[in-house]
């Protein structure tokens, strides 16, 4: 990611050195490829989640909010979604031929931050890490000098 033509985009340059190559064009946060190597995946700032073809085309929006980051299979990815009213939030696969997502967990709290994932190869077990940084505690010092 670089935000050399003013906008955050993302970018590729080969391994071996040579030139970079901007491969968004309408902005970009975060991205990582797919597991078959032909695909951008990507996230916008306001959480929507993107794909576009690594050999060039358009982008495609694939949904329009992913909590945080994505663990990614051949078929699809696990992601965290929007939070209900009910304050849990939905674990989600989204399926790439079927182009839709099926629930898999409600977790229990929209007041936790989400930061990693990641999948078994046998797809039995997710692992991911949550946080809670809301809240402060008040301290008392007596006798200071």
């Amino acid at each position: 990611r670089s935000n050399r033509t003013g906008v955050s985009q993302m970018w590729r340059q080969p391994f071996a050195g040579g030139p970079a190559e901007q491969m968004t064009e309408n902005g970009a946060d975060q991205g990582l490829e797919s597991t078959d190597g032909k695909t951008l995946i990507y996230f916008k700032q306001n959480g929507a989640l993107f794909a576009k073809p690594l050999a060039g085309g358009r982008e495609q929006q694939l949904l329009d909010y992913v909590r945080s980051e994505i663990a990614l299979t051949n078929e699809g990815f696990y992601y965290f979604g929007r939070a209900g009213p009910d304050g849990k939030t939905p674990l989600e696969f989204y399926e790439f031929s079927a182009k839709k997502s099926h629930p898999i967990a409600m977790l229990p709290s929209q007041r936790l931050g989400f930061i990693g994932m990641t999948i078994s190869p046998d797809r039995r077990t997710i692992l991911y890490s949550a946080y809670s940084n809301w809240g402060s505690d008040l301290m008392l010092v007596e006798n200071f000098r």
